[in-house]
């Protein structure tokens, strides 16, 4: 989520692509660096050169990753593990992903209790293979359908109405 809705600045997503192709050795931008150790995305091991943490992949992977609009819907709740079980249409819509339960309660305003049975939009890495690595982003409640219906006057041939 990160990676797509918050991303880093460009001049230290710089810095972390220098690191993931193994350019660790100084000098690098010490205030970018600085920035993504508090962020967990590098590291400093005793050696003192600095490395890319499996956050700082995941997040690069996240930044080049194809994203869908898609629609989800919430299955179920899981309280006490704090979980939401969701299908996601554009992913396997027939295999439940579980996802975090106050991050959708935090972007919808929705309550646990309110949740299940609800349809959400959301962008989705619908390439994702594992159900581990599927991250949902921009996730919304959509807008309230216009129940308002929309008839056509059919004429059929010869020109005479029914």
């Amino acid at each position: 989520m990160r990676a797509t809705e918050c991303p880093l600045p460009p001049s230290v997503e710089v810095v972390l692509r220098a690191l993931a192709q193994g350019e660790g050795a100084e000098p690098l931008d010490l205030q970018a660096l600085a920035m993504l150790r508090l962020g967990g995305f590098a590291a400093e091991p005793a050696d003192e050169l600095h490395v890319i943490t499996d956050l700082g992949l995941a997040y690069l992977t996240a930044r080049s990753d194809q994203r869908f609009p898609t629609c989800v819907e919430v299955l179920g709740v899981d309280k006490a593990r704090r979980f939401a079980q969701v299908a996601i249409g554009a992913w396997h819509s027939g295999r439940p992903v579980l996802v975090l339960l106050e991050y959708l309660m935090r972007v919808t305003g929705l309550t646990a209790e309110e949740l299940p049975g609800v349809w959400l939009d959301a962008d989705v890495n619908a390439l994702a293979e594992d159900p581990d690595d599927l991250v949902l982003t921009q996730v919304r409640v959509p807008p309230p359908v216009d129940e308002t219906v929309c008839l056509r006057v059919i004429t059929p041939v010869g020109g005479v109405r029914s």
